[in-house]
């Protein structure tokens, strides 16, 4: 068991330097885009992050929004990656809703947009089109090393 091992190894002066590549857990990540390109970029970020980063993902895609309300519930993503452009969502309201529900509060939305059409939407962080690997993965890093503002 890892609690025998650490005790093992802090009896023995043995360094624990695994400790920073062992897997904190899956973050659940729900992609809400009909945009191939954006999806395949998301997902190329994720797997490239991989489990050198103590990181692991479980991903659900959908490119409708009535899915991905269902998603919502039936998943529970952490991170939800929002095509704000995407036909039929109101990303306003979508937004408000998940934020207001006590269940899904601490839902991490990050938009995937242009310039200009985040600022109205109480967002946790945006993604400008077009952008790049590394502004997904600091998009799903931890939250005090969030840049508002991805993009290339």
């Amino acid at each position: 068991m890892r609690a025998d091992l650490e005790d093992f190894c802090s009896k023995n002066n043995i360094p624990m330097q695994w400790q920073d590549r062992v897997t904190q857990g899956i973050q659940k990540v729900l992609v809400v885009s009909d945009n191939p390109l954006e999806l395949n970029a998301i997902l190329d970020a994720l797997i490239d992050e991989g489990p050198e980063s103590g990181q692991a993902f479980e991903v659900r895609h959908t490119g409708n929004a009535f899915e991905a309300g269902r998603f919502l519930n039936s998943f529970q993503p952490k991170i939800i990656f929002m095509d704000l452009d995407l036909a039929n969502l109101d990303a306003k309201g979508v937004i408000t809703s998940i934020k207001a529900d006590p269940d899904s509060a601490t839902v991490r939305i990050i938009g995937i947009t242009h310039p200009g059409r985040h600022q109205e939407l109480a967002l946790d962080d945006y993604l400008i089109r077009p952008f790049a690997k590394h502004a997904v993965r600091q998009a799903t890093g931890p939250v005090n090393t969030l840049s508002k503002g991805l993009s290339r």
